[in-house]
C-alpha cells in the first residue's frame, strides 16, 4: 500500500501582503524624491549670494625637450661610452672609537639591611662614617653602580661588566 502525501501551499497572509506593499511604496517615494532633487534648479539665497570662485590661471606644462637638466654623473658619464669610469664609492668618515668609561671605584658602602616581600626587593646602604642609610630598590644606582640583585644575605652591584657582591654579614656571623 502506498501512502500519498498531500502537500498544500499556504496562502500568504494579509500581513505579509501589506508589508510588501509598504516596502514597495517607500521605494517608489525614494526614487521619486531622488529624481525630483536631481532635476530641480537650485535658487537658494544663501548659494546665490556666495562669493564667486577665483579665476584659475592656465598652468602650462613645459615640454620634455625644453627641460634644462643639471649636469650630473648620468649626463656626464653616459652608460655605453668607452670613457665611462667604474663607480667609485665615496669614503665614509670613520668615527673615532669611543673608549669605554672607566669602571667606578668599588662603592664605599655598607649593606645594612635587606627587605624582601613578594616581588618587592630593597636594600639599605650606608657609608661607614654616616649613621643613617638610604633604602634602594633593584635597578637603582649608587655611586655609579647599578643594584642588579637583592638576595636575603647579599646584593650584587654591576658597572661596565664588572660585578661586586656586598654581604649583609661580611664576617659570616649572624647578629
Amino acid at each position: 500500500m502506498q501512502f500519498l502525501r498531500q502537500v498544500t501551499l499556504n496562502k500568504p497572509t494579509p500581513i505579509i501582503a501589506i508589508a510588501l506593499l509598504a516596502i514597495l511604496s517607500v521605494n517608489a517615494a525614494l526614487i521619486f524624491t531622488g529624481v525630483w532633487l536631481a532635476t530641480r534648479t537650485i535658487s537658494s539665497p544663501i548659494i546665490s549670494g556666495s562669493p564667486a570662485l577665483p579665476e584659475i590661471e592656465d598652468i602650462s606644462v613645459p615640454q620634455i625637450g625644453s627641460l634644462d637638466l643639471p649636469t650630473t654623473d648620468v649626463t656626464s658619464r653616459p652608460l655605453f661610452w668607452s670613457s665611462r669610469r667604474p663607480f667609485e664609492p665615496i669614503a665614509e668618515p670613520v668615527a673615532p672609537e669611543i673608549a669605554p668609561s672607566p669602571t667606578p671605584e668599588v662603592p664605599d658602602q655598607i649593606l645594612q639591611g635587606i627587605l624582601i616581600t613578594g616581588d618587592y626587593r630593597r636594600a639599605l646602604f650606608r657609608r661607614p662614617n654616616e649613621t643613617e642609610g638610604v633604602w634602594l630598590n633593584e635597578g637603582d644606582s649608587i655611586d655609579g653602580w647599578k643594584i642588579s640583585n637583592v638576595f636575603s644575605d647579599h646584593t650584587t652591584l654591576e658597572s661596565n661588566d664588572e660585578i661586586v657582591k656586598l654581604e649583609l654579614y661580611p664576617d659570616g656571623k649572624l647578629p
